[in-house]
């Protein structure tokens, strides 16, 4: 990475329950880091990814990562912070705002490294931590591919996010290949298991055949096809908030063109 010493962008997104201001300043005060590191906080009621689309062309701020305020309860979830390029494609981490604060300067000079300082390290429970169901089809052979499709999940792009600890409980076998079935089995299992309610993978001989597995809104049970590198990278970005369901299904832009190969 090439040092990038300009001030790093404070995007807020909607009104927070405190002074962001006031929030970096005191951080800048405890970790005595130059005030000159952050710039005003600009106001942005967009999207997340419309952010960075638009972060990309100005030259007065880092370009290395950003700092955004999406949620109402910064003390309660933190802020979302952007790696806009983590071995060739944006990553991000929810975490607390005084951690952040400190770590982007560390960061930006390669003093920090964002895989085994911030990512192993999130402290948020907001950031999947065994989370996420992966329902297997029993009638398949995508039973003896689970192991593989399951690391190859938790890797990500290119593998950039094996070892910082593992987003998918233990799999889960049905006796079916019906999506609402599988959907009915996760409502019913769910608390017991301790998963996620919001999606969970579906593996079916169908898809295992051309290495893709589907991500499943469990409401809904809207499925969406991906890559086995891809649903990893896409699980994450839904649960730390940079991307949004339905952006999944907008494969031009900035960031779903990553998953979308």
């Amino acid at each position: 990475m090439v040092d990038d010493f300009r001030p790093f962008a404070v995007y807020k997104t909607q009104e927070v329950n405190l002074d962001l201001r006031d929030l970096i300043k005191d951080s800048l005060v405890a970790e005595d880091v130059d005030a000159e590191t952050w710039k005003a906080i600009l106001y942005s009621p967009a999207r997340p990814t419309d952010i960075l689309a638009t972060h990309r062309d100005r030259n007065d701020v880092n370009q290395g990562f950003l700092l955004i305020a999406d949620r109402q309860d910064v003390l309660k979830e933190g802020l979302l912070c952007v790696n806009l390029n983590y071995k060739g494609a944006p990553d991000a981490v929810r975490e607390k705002a005084h951690e952040l604060c400190y770590a982007l300067p560390s960061l930006s000079i390669d003093n920090t490294d964002w895989k085994d300082d911030v990512l192993a390290n999130a402290s948020l429970p907001l950031y999947p931590r065994n989370a996420f169901a992966i329902l297997v089809d029993l009638s398949a052979a995508a039973r003896r591919n689970v192991a593989d499709i399951a690391d190859t999940v938790d890797g990500g792009l290119v593998g950039r996010h094996r070892d910082t600890g593992t987003i998918l409980a233990e799999w889960d076998g049905v006796n079916t290949s019906d999506v609402s079935a599988m959907a009915s089995h996760f409502t019913k299992s769910r608390v017991e298991k301790d998963w996620r309610g919001d999606y969970f993978l579906c593996i079916r001989e169908s898809t295992v055949e051309v290495k893709k597995v589907e991500i499943v809104n469990a409401r809904t049970q809207k499925c969406r096809t991906f890559t086995w590198e891809t649903a990893g990278e896409a699980l994450v970005w839904l649960t730390v908030g940079l991307i949004r369901e339905e952006e999944l299904d907008e494969p031009g832009k900035l960031i779903q063109k990553y998953l979308f190969k």
